[in-house]
């Protein structure tokens, strides 16, 4: 394995405005055939969110950028909920720092060989 990559895809706006595109670009990430595993989450630092997952995953796509912490844990609990029983959350979101502005919201990915 090796370092994680990242690829900065983010969506800016309102969540009620980017949920269902969100949605759709997770979907068609996480689709069984690509990924064995996937992660929701929330990041003030991508690169060092990615490092601290280690080997556990080797892909992070970040999918939403806002300066509002409101609007990054509202999406994130969302996505979380609707991927409920595919995903590797435990929890349904805020589980980490609160860091500072933007934050990401990302999708990590164990992509399959």
């Amino acid at each position: 394995m090796g370092e994680i990559q990242i690829e900065n895809n983010a969506e800016t706006g309102f969540p009620r405005n980017v949920l269902s595109s969100v949605v759709r670009r997770i979907s068609s990430l996480t689709r069984r055939n690509k990924v064995s595993k996937f992660k929701i989450g929330i990041t003030s630092d991508p690169s060092a969110r990615a490092k601290s997952y280690g080997d556990s995953f080797d892909r992070m796509v970040l999918v939403y950028e806002t300066s509002s912490y409101q609007n990054v844990t509202l999406l994130e609990k969302l996505l979380i909920q609707h991927n409920a029983e595919l995903s590797e959350n435990i929890v349904n979101g805020g589980g980490g720092r609160k860091g500072t502005a933007p934050y990401f919201l990302y999708v990590v990915l164990q992509t399959l060989e």
